[in-house]
């Protein structure tokens, strides 16, 4: 919307408030708002008002139970509030299982990873899910750095089942995944229900968050790999997965302190490691391929990862 700038005095422009949104927002003369610069934009906001509760009603088809999974969290992570739901059918086919589970088993399962999502209500074909969980960006700070350090523990666990073997590493891999998730899916949602002041920088979080998601999921594929066969007793590629957890170490440094220098050695690290598992790759058995192939996709997103954090600080 388009609003006209006016003088007044000899230096002081000004321009009139929606008055749609002043009265939504309980603005009257005397107040106070917040102003906040971005770039070439000015972003207005309301001073100590409560953000608007949202709610959503959603029919849900016959269909495979892990589309309904990541429905449910994508509609916590886009900031709702109320989330009714409706199953058109009294049982949801989980494929990969292959059997047949109550809808209710579905959501149960996904609100133990989304943070203050509980069950305020469930009839035979209905469910209202409700967020207890209070949105702040001193908190997503903070759950960003658990999920920092639930991922070196990924790392660190793998080089340690690679040399000493581990019974549980298909379960601890996915107590870890679930962890991992409840802190991203938190942060995202914080970020699309407030954000920070600078639009850019709400951008350039969320789309870092999405990627330390999916090296969750992909160290997550290759510890469950890795619990059918370990220990490893190849040197040269125990010492490929200690340079992951030093790459992710610097990265993870690199996010607090960004500096091109640093940047540039996590680079040619990554590089190095390439040109290592290539040469690997052509003695080594069909297991220990797989095994470099996951760790050249991890580093993959590593790189991608700090190239968001270069692009967070230019």
């Amino acid at each position: 919307m388009k609003r006209k700038v006016t003088l007044h005095g000899p230096a002081t422009l000004s321009v009139s408030l929606p008055l749609k949104w002043a009265r939504k927002n309980n603005i009257k003369k005397g107040d106070d708002v917040e102003v906040v610069i971005d770039r070439d934009m000015l972003h207005i906001g309301a001073s100590d008002v409560k953000a608007e509760k949202r709610e959503i009603d959603v029919s849900v088809p016959k269909m495979d139970g892990r589309p309904l999974l990541f429905l449910i969290r994508h509609l916590y992570v886009n900031g709702y509030d109320t989330i009714r739901l409706r199953f058109e059918k009294g049982t949801i086919k989980h494929y990969r299982k292959k059997v047949e589970m109550s809808p209710q088993a579905f959501v149960g399962y996904e609100i133990k990873r989304l943070m203050g999502l509980e069950i305020t209500s469930m009839k035979k074909n209905t469910c209202v899910l409700t967020c207890m969980a209070k949105e702040s960006t001193e908190e997503l700070e903070k759950s960003l750095q658990r999920t920092f350090f639930i991922i070196k523990d990924m790392f660190e666990e793998m080089v340690h089942a690679m040399e000493e073997g581990a019974d549980d590493l298909y379960q601890f891999a996915n107590d870890m995944h679930d962890q991992a998730t409840t802190f991203i899916a938190y942060n995202l949602r914080t970020l699309n229900k407030l954000g920070y002041n600078d639009r850019i920088t709400t951008i350039k979080t969320s789309e870092f968050i999405y990627l330390l998601d999916t090296i969750v999921d992909l160290t997550k594929y290759l510890l469950r790999e890795l619990s059918e066969y370990v220990p490893y007793k190849n040197k040269e590629i125990l010492a490929v997965a200690g340079e992951v957890v030093d790459i992710f170490d610097k990265s993870h440094k690199l996010y607090h302190t960004f500096t091109l220098e640093s940047m540039d050695d996590i680079s040619r690290q990554i590089n190095s490691i390439r040109d290592i598992t290539l040469d690997i790759k052509r003695n080594w058995n069909k297991r220990e391929s797989r095994f470099l192939h996951h760790i050249e996709s991890i580093l993959e997103e590593m790189f991608k990862l700090n190239t968001i954090r270069m692009g967070m600080e230019y």
